[in-house]
């Protein structure tokens, strides 16, 4: 019989086992755009399931999964800042918009 430590050791090498599946397959779709936002759940996944399983055997692969969650995670918010910005600072037509052309008044 095994004992209750044991038994909870073995639960979390499981979750780090996960954490680095979820962050390879959020370092996968997070950089396509049709599922972006399915990769930043498996990136947040990732970083839930390594910070549980850290105390497990696979420590590693734990470690792994927190810092590819956290990269997809940060290239994302990058990426979505740098659309914003762009679409808000260009005009309808296409044009951006352009402060040092001189005033035809």
């Amino acid at each position: 019989m095994e004992s209750a430590s044991a038994q909870a050791r073995a639960s979390s090498d499981h979750f780090a086992v996960g954490a680095l599946a979820c962050g390879l397959a959020a370092l996968l779709l997070g950089f396509l755009p049709a599922v972006v936002f399915l990769g930043w759940l498996l990136a947040i996944l990732a970083i839930l399931f390594g910070v549980v399983g850290r105390n497990s055997a696979r420590r590693a692969m734990a470690i792994c999964g927190i810092g590819l969650g956290a990269v997809v995670l940060l290239t994302g918010l990058v990426a979505l800042t740098l659309a914003v910005v762009g679409q808000v600072s260009t005009n309808r037509d296409g044009s951006s918009y352009d402060d040092t052309t001189p005033s035809t008044r």
